[in-house]
């Protein structure tokens, strides 16, 4: 059996009913240290060959790197960020149909993923473990000839769909990743060969998985246990149920409870879009926020399967990041308080450095568990206002798990007051735009949220 997910599971709902004010557990020096899982959920899969991908061993840096490093200087602050990309643009094809039996989408599973299971000496907050195989979207390097590209790769030719139609970008972590991810959908109008070996070449490995044939509702309640954590092919599945208008399956979380204000100054979409920005210059002094590491990955079940690859995470915090919604009510409305930054990824796209994102907060190695994220969530200040309730949107996922081995914790979060560093912005103003909004972050945590409202 190849263990796909092995993870304990947190129920919200149970702990704030069952657990909390009813016991507390210590440590041997009479430290608190949280709750324990309310539930464990292992999932396996008979596979003839390889079982799991791990480290082998580090190598020296390459003549000529995959992974290209640069550095641009804030001229307002002079602060300094760091920046890593590969080689070319990426697109993630998304083949799909509609019938009577719902929305099903055709993906890569089992495909390899060293970085889901990589160990860079940065805590394991929710003590999540995969095998290394993952289910994710296709993806191809742009090209001016897409179709020859799909059927090359995945044997779908251009017979087997009707329409394609270009549809969201990103920038999968636009904080530190030089990189802008278009999504195309494909219309899919006859069946396509399913279940055959990716002998691709582009993976580095012997397996690559195979195309498989997924029911697209059942891959969002998977995603909420945390066996999809290819947060790209979430999000696009999410875009597809609304742009198809159809009903998305039940929110498997807790309820969401939104607090009241009379207190918003909203702004919308539309004038947030148009603030323009270039605050950065090319820099030849890096700040050493970033660190890359090269090394082989081999197939544990195969013999003689084995990778180089090249990978970037944090030098001096760990490999978790934090991102929380504020949100409020106000009468009927629902508003999500975010951030307009300033960022060099988007002005090296855009010619303007200023994107609209959901705040974001690397975290120190030393929040090692759920009980100090909970903590440290606790004595979060946002501008002038304070954290006084939270609850988990989901769980955690990976924006670019071929690049970076950085995994995303979502939270809903209620704040004693609207504070004015935060824009607030209406839900429907940005469910209605989604198609306007570049960060993955946000895209993924708006359509969640929308999930848990529906």
């Amino acid at each position: 059996m190849r263990i796909i997910l092995s993870t304990p599971i947190y129920n919200q709902w149970i702990i704030n009913n069952r657990y909390k004010n009813e016991f507390v557990i210590y440590d041997l020096n009479e430290q608190e240290i949280g709750f324990p899982p309310t539930n464990y959920l292992i999932a396996g899969e008979k596979v003839s060959g390889a079982k799991q991908l791990q480290l082998t061993r580090h190598l020296p840096k390459s003549d000529r790197p995959f992974l290209e490093h640069s550095s641009f200087k804030n001229i307002k602050t002079d602060r300094i960020y760091d920046v890593v990309k590969r080689p070319n643009k990426v697109i993630d094809v998304i083949p799909y149909k509609l019938d009577n039996n719902g929305l099903k989408i055709v993906a890569k599973h089992g495909y390899p993923r060293p970085l889901a299971n990589v160990n860079t000496g940065s805590p394991v907050i929710d003590g999540k473990s995969y095998s290394g195989y993952i289910p994710e979207g296709l993806a191809l390097a742009e090209t001016v000839d897409i179709a020859s590209d799909i059927e090359k790769r995945f044997n779908i030719q251009a017979s087997d769909y009707s329409t394609s139609s270009h549809s969201l970008q990103y920038y999968t972590s636009p904080g530190g990743i030089n990189e802008k991810v278009t999504s195309m959908y494909v219309k899919l109008n006859k069946e396509v060969q399913l279940n055959t070996p990716l002998s691709e070449g582009y993976s580095g490995f012997k397996d690559s998985g195979y195309l498989h044939q997924y029911d697209a509702a059942q891959l969002l309640n998977t995603a909420q246990t945390g066996a999809l954590v290819e947060a790209r092919l979430e999000v696009n599945i999410y875009n597809l149920f609304f742009k198809l208008n159809i009903p998305i399956p039940k929110w498997l979380g807790a309820k969401i409870e939104i607090p009241n204000t009379s207190e918003i100054i909203s702004s919308s979409l539309k004038e947030l879009l148009l603030i323009q920005s270039s605050d950065y210059t090319a820099s030849e002094v890096s700040s050493g926020f970033l660190k890359t590491s090269r090394a082989i990955f081999s197939e544990i079940g195969i013999d003689n399967s084995q990778a180089i690859l090249e990978y970037t995470y944090l030098a001096k915090y760990s490999t978790n990041t934090l991102v929380v919604l504020p949100l409020f009510k106000q009468k009927k409305n629902v508003y999500l308080g975010l951030e307009l930054r300033s960022l060099p990824v988007p002005q090296l796209f855009t010619d303007n450095s200023s994107i609209l994102t959901v705040p974001a907060y690397r975290l120190n190695k030393e929040v090692a568990d759920y009980y100090d994220l909970e903590q440290y969530i606790t004595s979060l200040k946002i501008g002038n206002s304070r954290v006084l309730n939270f609850s988990k949107l989901g769980e955690k996922y990976f924006p670019s798990v071929g690049i970076t081995s950085e995994q995303v914790y979502p939270y809903l979060v209620s704040l004693d007051q609207p504070t004015p560093t935060l824009r607030w912005v209406d839900i429907d103003d940005l469910y209605n735009n989604l198609e306007k909004i570049e960060d993955a972050h946000l895209l993924i945590t708006l359509c969640r949220l929308k999930h848990s409202l529906s």
